[in-house]
């Protein structure tokens, strides 16, 4: 495989990005919103960017892919995208094995027109979308063979009800897939403190923590070759996520501010687990 479970390292992020599999990835994304980004009207804001143009997803969109292609079975395959947004992934995961049935879930209120507008149009297997907490998730026990959940969990709290409620719908054996961002100095989520609770509640439900490889997280963040913000700033900065807006532009006039594009220190975390 081009990526492995842990924190990332821009060795694997130099595969992936010469990857056929990023390639296929890149077509299809731009495949999804030439179809689906015009019909949307004011939801098409959705389809502003490529997300694969953020640079850490050039990194976990792989990690997740590379995962979801070994599962295999003699019966539909049932998978959750948990905290999914609106992206071409649970539709890419839908077409690349027919025995996949993806469903996809999250809080955001505008995404069930989203979906259903679609999936009335999709050329393209469907995507079942139900709204949902991610603490309180509106399914069945053991319903699912597979749940993922892309750089979702930093931007939540209670992590042990939300893990727990990833176990709950998993059947025995299920896996879970996840990938999380972690800022070594604090200033935006998550913290490595608050990241190691998180490690610690996925390691109290699922089998594959590699707590031994990650803690203590303030160290191991320390770790020549990861990939941060940093290294993409110094050698990719189109591929960073922050612009600078209008209103940030003239807030900082305001202040006597010289107007500066943001910045924040991001590694990223990658987990396959088993649930018991």
């Amino acid at each position: 495989m081009l990526t492995r479970p842990g924190l990332a390292t821009i060795e694997q992020w130099r595969a992936t990005a010469c990857s056929e599999l990023l390639g296929k990835l890149r077509a299809f994304s731009a495949e999804f919103s030439s179809l689906h980004g015009r019909r949307l009207g004011s939801s098409a804001t959705y389809f502003r960017y490529d997300p694969l143009d953020h640079g850490m997803r050039r990194w976990e969109y792989p990690f997740l892919i590379e995962r979801l292609t070994a599962l295999e079975g003699d019966r539909p395959v049932r998978l959750l995208d948990a905290g999914s947004g609106m992206t071409c992934i649970p539709f890419f995961a839908a077409r690349m094995n027919p025995s996949f049935a993806v469903e996809a879930c999250d809080a955001d209120p505008n995404l069930p027109a989203v979906f259903d507008r679609i999936n009335q149009f999709c050329q393209m297997p469907k995507v079942a979308f139900t709204s949902a907490d991610l603490r309180r998730l509106p399914y069945e026990d053991q319903r699912f063979d597979a749940v993922f959940c892309m750089s979702v969990l930093e931007h939540t709290a209670d992590y042990p009800e939300i893990v727990r409620e990833f176990r709950r719908v998993l059947r025995p054996g299920g896996r879970c897939i996840v990938t999380f961002d972690i800022s070594p100095d604090g200033r935006t989520d998550i913290e490595p403190t608050r990241a190691e609770g998180l490690l610690r509640a996925l390691s109290d439900n699922f089998r594959g923590v590699p707590v031994g490889e990650l803690l203590p997280l303030a160290e191991k963040l320390q770790a020549p070759g990861l990939l941060t913000t940093e290294f993409l700033q110094r050698e990719f900065p189109k591929l960073l996520p922050w612009h600078m807006t209008w209103r940030m532009f003239l807030g900082a006039i305001r202040r006597s501010r010289m107007p500066r594009t943001p910045f924040y220190q991001i590694a990223v975390c990658g987990l396959e687990l088993t649930a018991t």
